[in-house]
C-alpha cells in the first residue's frame, strides 16, 4: 500500500492517536505515515479534518481534566530522605513493653512509601487564566499622550539621559 494512501481505517487510528497524545508526530508514527501525509489528508479531505478537529478536542479535554486534577486535587508524591524512600510504619508493642515499628506491606508484601499531597500553582494559575481570561490575564498597559506618541519613548530617551547615554 503507498504510504501516503487514505483509507478511513488509517484515518480512524491516527485519530485514535491524535486524542491520546494531542500530538501530530507521535500520532503519525503510530500509524507508519510522515506529518506531511497527515496535513495534505487533512487539507485534501474534509471528512478527515472534521475527525482530526474532534479528536483533539476530546484530547485537550483529557489533558485538561488531569492538569485539573493535579492543580487542585493534587497527586501524591513519595518522600524520601537521603535519596531513599520512606516507608509507612505502624506501632507494634512487643512482650515487656518494647515497642518496635514495622514496616506496613501492600497485598504484594512491598513496603508502602510515605506520601505527601503535592499541588501545582502553575497548572491552577493556567486554568484560571484560560477560564476566565478577562479577570486573570496578564495585563500590561501602554499610556499614549495627546499628539498620539507612544509614552515609553520618551521615558526610555529620560532613563538614557539620566545613566549618561546619549
Amino acid at each position: 500500500m503507498n504510504e501516503s494512501a487514505y483509507t478511513h481505517t488509517r484515518a480512524c487510528e491516527f485519530c485514535e492517536a491524535l486524542m491520546q497524545t494531542c500530538n501530530v508526530t507521535r500520532a503519525t508514527k503510530a500509524i507508519g505515515v510522515t506529518r506531511r501525509t497527515v496535513y495534505n489528508w487533512r487539507n485534501d479531505i474534509p471528512e478527515f479534518k472534521a475527525m482530526w478537529e474532534n479528536a483533539l478536542e476530546i484530547g485537550v479535554g483529557v489533558l485538561e481534566d488531569e492538569a485539573i486534577r493535579r492543580g487542585f486535587e493534587g497527586v501524591d508524591k513519595p518522600i524520601t530522605y537521603q535519596g531513599k524512600f520512606t516507608y509507612k510504619k505502624r506501632r507494634v508493642e512487643l512482650k515487656g513493653g518494647v515497642v518496635e515499628y514495622q514496616e506496613i506491606l501492600d497485598e504484594y508484601g512491598q513496603p508502602i512509601p510515605e506520601t505527601i499531597k503535592e499541588y501545582s500553582d502553575t497548572l491552577a494559575i493556567c486554568l484560571l487564566k484560560a477560564h476566565n481570561p478577562e479577570r486573570f490575564r496578564e495585563r500590561t498597559q501602554t499610556d499614549i499622550n495627546v499628539r498620539g506618541e507612544l509614552d515609553i519613548a520618551t521615558r526610555l530617551a529620560a532613563g538614557r539621559k539620566r545613566v549618561g547615554i546619549q
